[in-house]
C-alpha cells in the first residue's frame, strides 16, 4: 500500500469513484440496453452520434451518469433500512454509512495511509450497493423474460460481499483505534522505505481484504 499512500488525493479520490460509480454506472447501462433489446451504437446514432468515438462518448457519459444516480439511491436505501434496523438493534447503528465516514475521517485525520486504505474498503462497500440496486432496475424494467432464481441468486451475492467489506471496514478501523489507545504517544509517522508491510505510516497492519 506504499504506492497508493502516496498518490495525490484526487487522483485516489478518482480511482474509488471508477470503482464505486462508473462500473457499476457501465453495468446497468449495458444491462438496460440489452433488457429493452437496445445497442449502445443504435442508441448513439438517435442522439446524433454515429462514429465510433461519439458511441465511447455517450457510453462513458451516460456511465457516470447512472453511477452518480445509484449512488444516491442505493445509499439512500441500505442508510434508511441501517438507521431503521438501528432502532431494533442499535448495535448496528455503528455500520451507517454516517458513523463509517465520522470514524474513516478521524483515522484519516491522525494516518493518511490508513484513511486511504478504509476509504478503498468504503468504496467497495458502495460498488455492492450500487450493483444490487442495479440488478433490482434492469430486472424490473426489462422487457425481456428474466429468470427470477438468477436475479434472486445475484442479489443474494451481492448482499453477502456488501456484509463482508462492511465487516471488514469496521474491523480495521476498530483495531487500528484500539492498538492507538493502547499507545497514545507513539509517533504517527515512519519513514516508508523499507517497509515490507506495504504500509508507508506508522500504526498500518498488512491490508485486510
Amino acid at each position: 500500500m506504499a504506492e497508493e499512500a502516496q498518490l495525490p488525493g484526487a487522483l485516489m479520490i478518482s480511482l474509488y469513484d471508477l470503482l464505486a460509480r462508473m462500473l457499476p454506472g457501465s453495468a446497468l447501462v449495458v444491462g438496460v440496453l440489452w433488457a429493452r433489446h437496445l445497442s449502445l451504437d443504435t442508441f448513439a446514432r438517435a442522439v446524433g452520434f454515429a462514429d465510433p468515438a461519439g458511441v465511447y462518448v455517450v457510453f462513458l457519459g451516460l456511465s457516470f451518469i447512472a453511477g452518480v444516480l445509484l449512488t444516491g439511491v442505493a445509499g439512500a436505501a441500505f442508510e434508511l433500512s441501517l438507521q431503521a434496523l438501528a432502532k431494533r438493534f442499535p448495535s448496528l447503528s455503528v455500520v451507517t454509512a454516517e458513523r463509517s465516514w465520522q470514524q474513516i475521517d478521524r483515522i484519516g485525520r491522525r494516518n493518511r495511509a490508513a484513511g486511504s486504505i478504509l476509504a478503498k474498503i468504503a468504496a467497495e462497500v458502495a460498488l455492492c450497493q450500487n450493483l444490487t440496486v442495479g440488478v433490482l432496475v434492469v430486472a424490473t424494467t426489462s422487457g425481456r423474460p428474466l429468470p427470477w432464481g438468477s436475479v434472486l441468486i445475484a442479489c443474494t451475492v451481492l448482499l453477502f460481499a456488501w456484509t463482508t467489506r462492511i465487516v471488514a471496514l469496521h474491523h480495521r478501523a476498530d483495531s487500528l483505534e484500539r492498538a492507538w489507545a493502547r499507545q497514545p504517544n507513539e509517533p504517527l509517522q515512519r519513514p516508508s522505505g523499507g517497509d515490507s508491510s506495504g504500509a508507508a505510516e506508522k500504526g498500518v497492519p498488512a491490508a485486510c481484504g
